[in-house]
């Protein structure tokens, strides 16, 4: 049965599972600080005054020495089990690799919430039993797909991306270091700013093998939107050169670049053709910048899982929206393997 909303006023006593780079590490990127105010979960967890962080859980005995000498947290164990506030807990964050996750949660009997790293699970059939568990167990599951707390993202997914440039019509894009890894970052903005995805096609069948995932890997792909017909395509490039995960947008009233994973937002409009009178072409050597707010971006996820924590909100980044971007990525490595078919790559019962 679904746990009612919280109506306590304590902070929400919180445990971090995992405790490497995007729980804690990131925090020390000097470069990463000069545009992220918060690029890990412990910065979060440190600065909300709705948060009580209690706990960091990890087998790495020198991250949990980083645990209780950098972020004074006491209760840093090797296991869920070995820590003195398990039954404390009603969040966990996991940023744990995947292969684990049902267990991670199953291992807290007080859980109102969960806040987990990409990808859900080790596979879509272990992500939808995931998710089912949390339904049954009144547990809300929020996943940090970024982009979707960025306040600028959600205000082109508002309308604001149709003010800009008018109705869409075509999109393309580049990532790299593997589509499990990046590339789902990319297609959950796909779906989040154009809609569902009715099919996906591999466009060739090379492999770019750079990704910090076992298994992963990068090759060209095809997306088409089920409300337009509009296909959307990707190229994968080598972060060895230079990294990148974007979109470009053209409209019928102008271009719009979503670059550098959203800390670079450009806007074109049209101007008088050079080309002949009475005709109009993109500026695309005037772009209008706007303000990025991809910093803010976690501490929104954050502050949003907790006002539907409390009944207040809707989340941003659900459980089942993040399994519908995984059966587009599982869709499209079957059609990698079988030479570039078509898949549809609906979710069973959606």
């Amino acid at each position: 049965m679904p746990r009612k909303p919280s109506d306590s006023n304590q902070p929400c006593a919180t445990a971090l599972v995992g405790f490497g780079k995007i729980a804690q590490g990131y925090s020390q990127d000097k470069v990463m600080a000069r545009v992220m105010k918060f690029a890990s979960h412990a910065q979060v967890l440190t600065a909300h005054p709705a948060l009580n962080w209690l706990t960091v859980i990890d087998p790495n005995p020198l991250a949990l020495q980083a645990a209780r000498q950098d972020w004074s947290i006491e209760d840093a164990a090797e296991s869920i089990e070995a820590c003195r506030h398990r039954h404390r807990i009603e969040l966990a964050v996991l940023a744990t690799p995947p292969q684990a996750r049902l267990k991670e949660i199953a291992a807290f009997p007080n859980l109102k919430a969960v806040l987990i790293e990409k990808p859900l699970a080790k596979d879509l059939k272990a992500s939808q039993e995931l998710i089912d568990y949390c339904r049954r167990s009144g547990i809300q599951v929020q996943v940090n797909l970024l982009r979707r707390g960025d306040p600028l993202t959600r205000s082109l997914k508002e309308g604001r991306l149709q003010e800009l440039i008018g109705s869409l019509q075509c999109a393309s894009g580049l990532y790299g270091n593997g589509l499990k890894n990046n590339g789902l970052h990319m297609i959950d903005l796909v779906r989040m700013l154009l809609g569902e995805i009715a099919s996906v096609q591999a466009l060739s069948p090379t492999k770019l093998e750079e990704s910090p995932m076992d298994g992963d890997f990068s090759f060209p792909f095809a997306l088409t939107l089920a409300e337009t017909g509009k296909t959307i395509t990707f190229s994968p490039v080598s972060f060895k050169n230079w990294r990148e995960n974007g979109l470009q947008f053209y409209g019928t009233n102008g271009r719009l670049d979503y670059l550098h994973g959203g800390l670079t937002v450009l806007h074109y409009p049209l101007s008088e053709s050079r080309m002949g009178g009475g005709e109009m072409e993109v500026a695309h050597d005037r772009p209008e910048p706007i303000a990025a707010t991809m910093g803010e971006a976690l501490y929104q996820i954050y502050d949003n899982l907790l006002a539907a924590i409390h009944g207040q909100t809707e989340l941003f980044s659900t459980g089942h929206s993040a399994l519908l971007s995984t059966a587009v990525v599982e869709a499209l490595f079957a059609s990698h393997r079988e030479g570039g078919a078509v898949k549809a790559c609906r979710l069973e019962g959606a």
